[in-house]
C-alpha cells in the first residue's frame, strides 16, 4: 500500500506542478499582452472621450479654473501648474497665458497627444511629461508648485490617501489643489447608485476605474487647511449616466 501511494505521489506530483507552472506562465503572458494592448489603445480612446467630455463640461471647467487667472496676476513669478494624470492634455486650453505646466502621466504612450495639445496652446509653456503615478512623484520637489490639478483621475488611482499626501508635499504653502471627479451617488437607493454598486466589479476590472468612490471624503480627510466643493450631476447620457454624479472644487495647503 505504501509503495502504491509512493508511486501515485511520484507520478502525479510533477504533473500537477507542470500544470500549475503552465497556468502561471499563461496568466503572466495574458497580463503582459493586456498591458501592451491597453497602453497602445487607451490613449487614442481617452483623447476622443476627453474631447467629448470637454464639450459637455465646458461651463463647469471654466468655472473651476476661473480663479487661475487671478492667482497668476497675484504672483510675481509665472504660475506653475502640475497636472496629475494629464492624459492627452485636454485641460491645457483652460490654463491662463504665461502659465508653466508640468504634466504627470504614468503612460508614456500619451506623449504624442500631450505634445499635440501643447502646440494648440502656444501661450502656455508645457514641460516634458514626468512619467510617474500620483502616489509617488519623488522627482518633484517639496513646496515647488503653485497649483495641482486633477480631473477624472482619482477614480482609478490605487491609493487616494497617498495621492493627497503627495499633493500636499509638492504644493507651496497656500497653494491650491483643483479637482473635478465623477463619484459615487449620494442619493441613497437611487437607480444610479444601485447600478454603480451592481456594475462596479466588472466596470473596474475592464476600465480600471471605480464607480463607487466617495472622493469628497478622501479630500476632506486629506490634511488640507481648507476644502471647498460642490456636488452636481454632469450632463452625461447613455452609459455615461453612471458617471453623472460629480464633485468639483478646490483645497488649500
Amino acid at each position: 500500500m505504501a509503495a502504491s501511494f509512493t508511486f501515485q505521489l511520484t507520478y502525479w506530483a510533477p504533473r500537477c506542478i507542470a500544470v500549475l507552472a503552465g497556468l502561471w506562465i499563461i496568466l503572466k503572458s495574458m497580463r503582459f499582452a493586456h498591458k501592451k494592448v491597453f497602453t497602445a489603445v487607451f490613449p487614442p480612446i481617452m483623447d476622443r472621450i476627453t474631447q467629448v467630455y470637454n464639450i459637455k463640461m465646458n461651463d463647469f471647467k471654466l468655472e473651476l479654473f476661473r480663479e487661475l487667472t487671478d492667482l497668476k496676476q497675484q504672483s510675481k513669478d509665472p504660475l506653475t501648474i502640475l497636472e496629475i494624470g494629464a492624459g492627452s492634455g485636454a485641460n491645457f486650453q483652460y490654463y491662463p497665458a504665461g502659465t508653466i505646466v508640468v504634466p504627470v502621466e504614468p503612460m508614456k504612450t500619451f506623449d504624442s497627444y500631450l505634445k499635440s495639445n501643447a502646440e494648440k496652446c502656444p501661450d502656455i509653456t508645457v514641460k516634458d511629461a514626468v512619467i510617474a503615478y500620483g502616489e509617488n512623484m519623488k522627482t518633484i520637489s517639496d513646496d515647488s508648485v503653485d497649483v495641482v490639478v486633477v480631473t477624472l483621475v482619482l477614480c482609478s488611482v490605487r491609493n487616494v490617501s497617498a495621492v493627497m499626501g503627495e499633493i500636499r508635499r509638492i504644493l507651496k504653502p497656500g497653494g491650491r489643489f483643483y479637482y473635478i471627479e465623477h463619484v459615487y451617488s449620494d442619493q441613497r437607493n437611487s437607480w444610479v447608485q444601485l447600478a454603480q454598486r451592481t456594475l462596479n466589479p466588472v466596470w473596474e476590472l475592464v476600465t480600471g476605474c471605480s464607480l463607487t468612490r466617495a472622493t469628497w471624503k478622501d479630500i476632506e480627510s486629506g490634511g488640507f487647511t481648507r476644502v471647498n466643493y460642490k456636488k452636481f450631476n454632469a450632463p452625461l447620457s447613455g452609459g455615461g449616466a453612471l458617471m453623472s454624479p460629480h464633485v468639483m472644487g478646490y483645497a488649500v495647503k
